[in-house]
């Protein structure tokens, strides 16, 4: 596959999107981490941009957010006078499809989260309930 002129500013620009759904479970990833972006297709002129969004489930509720997002930060690129967001079904996207680099970041994050919590259920003495017993 043959790099577009605009493959760079368009990908750095959806970069800058993080998934919503990683960032609430406390692994922010932004859309080309996650494996989000199916395709992007450029018209002839370059004025018109379409980027293909994989859904990581039928029932995501942040669509409308990525759209507007991806829609106001590629239109900003010199040239593009036009930007369409295509989402797919929601049934294609695997967890595989998460880049290496930003599963090694997760998997370091949850190592973290997961140290902080048995240390602080450890220490934790002010509820008995959240409290670990020897």
């Amino acid at each position: 596959m043959s790099e577009h002129r605009l493959d760079e500013p368009v990908y750095d620009a959806l970069r800058q999107i993080i998934d919503p759904c990683s960032a609430a479970s406390a692994s922010p990833m932004n859309l080309v981490e996650m494996g989000l972006i199916d395709k992007v297709n450029y018209s002839a002129d370059d004025s018109r941009v379409d980027v293909f969004l994989r859904l990581t489930s039928p029932q995501c509720l942040m669509i409308a957010y990525m759209t507007k997002a991806a829609r106001r930060l590629i239109s900003e690129i010199p040239g593009v006078q036009q930007v369409e967001v295509h989402a797919d079904s929601g049934l294609d996207w695997a967890p595989s499809m998460i880049h290496e680099e930003a599963k090694h970041r997760r998997r370091l994050q949850l190592e973290v989260l997961a140290a902080s919590h048995s240390t602080s259920s450890e220490s934790c003495t002010a509820h008995p309930d959240l409290a670990t017993t020897s």
